[in-house]
């Protein structure tokens, strides 16, 4: 062979060389490429799959707020119904205590009985003698004027009319019931006082509580103050 051939082979060669080494350069690079461009599409679903489960899960955190909000007006709500129906009941408890038919079966009388029943033992516990003061209330012991079924001992008063309740008993029972008495100024006996008193004959409850209605009827002329005294009713067989 010529040397202009073997020159001309060696060139071709080089040149095929070059070209394989290009060929191959190229390859890898654009192998590369992709993979870069894969690997950044990967991670660009990534980074997206990752802001929607964001956005779900924000979505998700005002609902749970919302239920928890609810329970939470619920809860508050059940209390003040259950407060509400507990002062409901209880107003009903007291209207019902304090209705207006049980305020009027209350009498003024036992009232008045009340506060001269204080005043009474006040007197029995703290006898006093005669006083200017009108408010006092005085037991005086004098001696007992005679009326017709009976008797009664009240300093300077007159006796104006007597009661005569009829004794629901047996025409055989008899007996004599003394009753301690509280007078006003205008003469009316406004406390009665039965039980135990010294004198008294019988036990019979017929009797006692005929003198007592007795008392309560019967009047006195007036006077300066409140007197406590004594009433006999004498009570004899109908036969």
């Amino acid at each position: 062979m010529s040397n202009s051939k073997k020159k001309s082979m060696l060139l071709t060669l080089g040149i095929m060389l070059l070209l394989l080494l290009f060929v191959s350069f190229y390859g890898i690079y654009t192998v590369s490429k992709d993979k870069e461009s894969q690997i950044e599409i990967v991670q660009l679903e990534e980074e997206k799959l990752s802001q929607k489960q964001h956005k779900i899960n924000n979505e998700k955190k005002p609902s749970r707020q919302k239920i928890r909000t609810n329970n939470k007006i619920n809860s508050t709500q059940n209390r003040t119904n259950s407060s509400n129906n507990k002062s409901s009941l209880s107003s009903k408890n007291m209207a019902s205590e304090n209705s207006p038919s049980e305020i009027k079966e209350k009498p003024e009388k036992q009232k008045v009985n009340d506060d001269v029943n204080d005043i009474t033992n006040q007197i029995l516990n703290n006898p006093s003698e005669d006083s200017d003061n009108e408010n006092d209330i005085h037991e005086i012991q004098t001696e007992e004027v005679n009326f017709s079924g009976g008797s009664y001992s009240l300093k300077g008063r007159s006796l104006m009319s007597a009661g005569k309740e009829e004794a629901m008993c047996s025409d055989l029972v008899r007996g004599k019931v003394v009753l301690k008495i509280t007078v006003d100024k205008l003469g009316k006996v406004i406390n009665v006082l039965g039980d135990g008193q010294k004198g008294t004959t019988t036990n019979e409850q017929c009797l006692i509580d005929a003198a007592i209605k007795s008392a309560k009827n019967t009047k006195f002329n007036k006077g300066s103050y409140t007197q406590v005294g004594y009433i006999t009713f004498i009570y004899k067989n109908k036969k």
